[in-house]
Formats: C-alpha cells, sequence, structure tokens
C-alpha cells in the first residue's frame, strides 16, 4: 500500500500526550507540510504561531473550551471512548489536552476559503506529525478563542489586524 494512503487510514486523533517535546528537526518537517497543502489559489496564506509555553498553552485551551461548552449533547453522541475529549469528560480542563506544543493557525479575515485552508494545512500537519511518530489533534475553535473576553493581548495591538 502507498504511504500516504496508509498514513491516511491509520492516522487517529490523539488526546493523551507524552510530556517530552518533539525535536527541532520533527517541528520542521511538519511545518515544511504546511506550505505544500491545497490551499484556495495556491496562496499560502494561513498563519502558524507555534507555542511550547506550557502556561500559554493551558490558558489558551481552557478559553478554547469555554468557546465549545454546550456545543455538543454527549447522551446522544460521543467523540471517543479511548481516548476521551472535552466533550465526552467535563473534568478535562484543557482543550488542548496539556500538549506540549500547540500550533495556533489564523487565517486572513474575511477571506471566502479562509476556514477551508485552514483545514487543509490542519489535515497536512496531522499527516506529517502521524509519519513522524508523533500525536496529534485538530481542536477547532481558534476564532471563538482569540476572539473571546479572555483572549492575551489584543490582536489590533499586535500587527494582526488583518487576521482571525
Amino acid at each position: 500500500m502507498n504511504d500516504v494512503v496508509k498514513c491516511m487510514l491509520e492516522r487517529r486523533s490523539i488526546r493523551k500526550y507524552n510530556p517530552k517535546p518533539i525535536t527541532d528537526e520533527q517541528l520542521k518537517t511538519i511545518l515544511e507540510a504546511w506550505l505544500y497543502a491545497p490551499n484556495a489559489g495556491g496562496r499560502q496564506s494561513p498563519l502558524i504561531v507555534v507555542c511550547r509555553n506550557e502556561q500559554i498553552n493551558t490558558a489558551l485551551g481552557n478559553i478554547n473550551k469555554s468557546a465549545f461548552c454546550g456545543q455538543m449533547s454527549t447522551k446522544t453522541a460521543y467523540v471517543s471512548k479511548n481516548q476521551l475529549s472535552i466533550a465526552d469528560n467535563a473534568s478535562i480542563i484543557s482543550a488542548f489536552y496539556d500538549a506540549p506544543i500547540v500550533l495556533h493557525l489564523f487565517s486572513l479575515k474575511n477571506f471566502l476559503y479562509a476556514s477551508a485552508d485552514c483545514y487543509a494545512v490542519a489535515v497536512n500537519i496531522t499527516l506529517a506529525a502521524y509519519s513522524l511518530g508523533i500525536g496529534s489533534c485538530i481542536v477547532a475553535r481558534a476564532k471563538e478563542t482569540f476572539a473571546s473576553q479572555y483572549r492575551p493581548g489584543n490582536p489590533q495591538k499586535m500587527g494582526y489586524q488583518q487576521w482571525v
């Protein structure tokens, strides 16, 4: 079987992480996959911010979780029986599941294909991570996280006025 197809068939969302960080070389390989994701018009416009800071990732994961609350009823559906998600277990504190590194994807504001482009990048990243033996999980709601009243800093002051 083709290695790419094998990765697509075998990769699963992982919500339990080894606290040991990935190497810079592994990160470089994963980020390179971003550049080859199919994007509208070949623009490659999504921006990725890499965060290895545990406190920031926990804080943003908490904000992200609060943006999720009430969106899904676990009475009729569940995300995973093997690796519980924030939808399955309210005691999970961070939507980033204590991952030692979090990649935040941003897209151009009001761009028609912004979400689709980010998802294509996210898929490439997760496949690249899996191919290196690294678990990953796509967590949505970045727009809600960074637009919330609890967001860290002011995006306009940070030069991100055209993003998010």
